[in-house]
């Protein structure tokens, strides 16, 4: 209200402008040499070029590369993900360019007017701008403690661990449970997310990873004892038990979301939660790799 209320209309009619709109398109000029620059230039960027109460932004490099940063509350991943790959085929499919890289018009299509840009309004008074600073610092802090690092993965891909009879995701699940088990010498409560979009408004359910199958695959491989058929069979068995749990989860036979919806029933109806739940609800996920 200070500084979008009526002594402002300037900043009101600005942000209502941003707000009503699709989505936000930034055009960096900085390149991004690596995979790892460009991933932390799109999940974060500068702490100043993004907005992110956007649905998503779509972020433009100046080598024409593109990509998302995309708001979480409002779809999961595999929607923003369909939408962006329908995006990218489409380019390729039917986009026809000139010689000099300009985009032809296709057979059919309209052509409508685009207005020209217009420079939003802002009337800052030094109160405003001195939490603008301040807010970019502490946004600054939270980019410095983020740790990103892409690495690609040439060796094999999902076509060879598909012939090997298992499916790509529950093969690299295993992997990230051998790894961790590798080095903290532990396992650990593992957090995957799964659509649940075959029912109306459904969003995720959890699977939990961590299985007795993984654990045992895990201290077998550790141990280095068994032959290298005796190794495959307990992966291929930890991989089924997960495949299996993903099914449940997806299909509404889960438990995390049921425990979840009867938490928030308890506390809706001002009841003490029951300690079952508030034990079951309240373990942290040390691994969340969805």
């Amino acid at each position: 209200e200070q500084f979008f209320g009526p002594q402002t209309p300037e900043n009101k009619a600005s942000l209502d402008i941003i707000e009503q709109s699709l989505t936000i398109l930034c055009l960096d000029d900085k390149p991004a040499e690596t995979h790892t620059e460009r991933a932390r230039a799109l999940i974060h960027g500068d702490g100043t070029n993004r907005w992110f109460d956007k649905s998503f932004n779509a972020v433009v490099f100046p080598d024409a590369k593109a990509g998302i940063n995309v708001e979480h509350s409002f779809a999961d991943a595999p929607v923003v993900a369909h939408m962006w790959e329908w995006v990218c085929f489409a380019e390729w499919k039917w986009a026809e360019y000139d010689p000099d890289g300009k985009v032809c018009q296709a057979s059919g299509s309209v052509v409508r007017a685009i207005p020209p840009p217009q420079k939003l309004n802002w009337y800052l008074p030094p109160n405003a701008v001195d939490r603008v600073y301040s807010t970019i610092e502490k946004v600054k802090q939270d980019i410095n403690n983020t740790d990103l690092f892409v690495y690609p993965h040439t060796a094999f891909g999902k076509g060879l661990v598909k012939k090997l009879g298992m499916s790509p995701d529950g093969f690299l699940q295993m992997a990230l449970q051998l790894a961790y088990y590798k080095n903290a010498g532990k396992h650990c409560l593992t957090y995957e997310s799964a659509s649940t979009r075959f029912f109306r408004n459904g969003r995720t359910e959890t699977i939990r990873t961590l299985s007795e199958q993984s654990a045992e695959f895990c201290r077998a491989f550790q141990d280095n004892k068994l032959e290298k058929k005796e190794l495959q069979k307990l992966l291929k068995d930890a991989v089924k038990a997960h495949n299996l749990r993903t099914k449940m989860a997806m299909s509404g036979q889960g438990i995390d979301r049921h425990l979840f919806g009867l938490y928030v029933i308890s506390v809706g109806l001002g009841m003490q939660p029951p300690p079952f739940l508030s034990n079951a609800l309240g373990r942290p996920w040390t691994l969340s790799t969805s």
